[in-house]
């Protein structure tokens, strides 16, 4: 046996902790002075949160990722959610499902 070679590189599997949640993006032209508002050119709904960020940079460099935290079973956005963490190859086992949530 040659305890020499180097055994297969397995990536390691981070869990990350955190509530996914929906994050709201909008984009304006230029900030606004102070106590001025502006109209938003551009809105976007994307899957986030920080637990499910940290888990989507983590897998895009190469590792592996399981998310466990809290989802409400009746959130609006739930199904879109479960789609970008099965989608980006995240491990949800690990997820509370809230059912007064």
């Amino acid at each position: 046996m040659n305890f020499h070679v180097a055994a297969p590189k397995i990536p390691p599997r981070i869990l990350c902790i955190g509530m996914p949640v929906r994050d709201l993006t909008f984009r304006i032209q230029e900030l606004p002075g102070r106590g001025l508002k502006v109209n938003a050119s551009h809105f976007e709904e994307i899957a986030g949160g920080n637990a499910l960020n940290a888990a989507i940079g983590i897998v895009r460099l190469g590792g592996r990722a399981s998310i466990c935290g809290p989802m409400g079973t009746r959130a609006k956005h739930r199904p879109s959610i479960f789609r970008k963490m099965a989608h980006e190859g995240i491990d949800t086992k690990h997820i509370v499902h809230m059912p007064a949530w």
